[in-house]
C-alpha cells in the first residue's frame, strides 16, 4: 500500500469538495478494468470519499485489490484520474438510496486529461421531474454524511 499522499489541484478540490457524480474504476476477478458510477466527495486535497453498492462486483473488487480510481468529468475542461489505496470507513450510509458503505481513497497520484481546446460535458444526474426535488435532498444528505462519515 502506498504510504505517501500526493494532492490534488485546487481546482479539483474545489469540483469535488460539495460533492460531484464520478467514475469508480476497479480492477474485476478476471483482471479486466470495471467501471461503475458513485458519488464521490473531497474531504482535503489527498482524500476523498466515494460509496459502493452492497452485494456489487465493485465492492468484491474493492475489498479483494484495495485500490481504485476516479474519473472525474466536470465542466471547464476539468478531466482528471486520480488513483490510490482504499479502505473501507463504513459499512451502510443511511442516506444512500440503496445499501452501500463508505469508502476513502488516499491520493497516490492523479492526471489532467483535459484536452486543449475541447470541453467534455460533465457527469451528472438528471431526476425525472417528479423525484427531482426528493432526489436532490437525498443526494445533499448523502454528501453531508459521507463527509462526517467514520475515518
Amino acid at each position: 500500500m502506498i504510504s505517501e499522499r500526493c494532492p490534488i489541484p485546487d481546482r479539483l478540490f474545489e469540483y469535488l469538495a460539495p460533492g460531484a457524480f464520478a467514475a469508480l474504476l476497479t480492477v474485476g476477478e478476471d483482471r479486466y478494468a470495471h467501471v461503475a458510477y458513485v458519488w464521490a466527495v473531497a474531504l482535503d486535497p489527498a482524500s476523498l470519499r466515494f460509496c459502493a453498492d452492497h452485494g456489487s462486483s465493485t465492492l468484491a473488487n474493492l475489498e479483494r485489490d484495495g485500490r481504485a480510481a476516479l474519473q472525474i468529468i466536470g465542466s471547464g475542461n476539468l478531466v482528471f484520474v486520480i488513483k490510490g489505496p482504499v479502505r473501507k470507513l463504513a459499512e451502510r450510509l443511511a442516506a444512500a438510496p440503496m445499501p452501500a458503505g463508505l469508502w476513502e481513497l488516499s491520493v497516490a497520484s492523479f492526471k489532467d486529461q483535459s484536452w486543449p481546446g475541447v470541453s467534455l460535458s460533465p457527469v451528472s444526474l438528471v431526476w425525472p421531474e417528479a423525484r427531482r426535488e426528493s432526489m436532490g435532498a437525498m443526494e445533499r444528505a448523502l454528501y453531508a454524511e459521507m463527509r462526517s462519515g467514520a475515518g
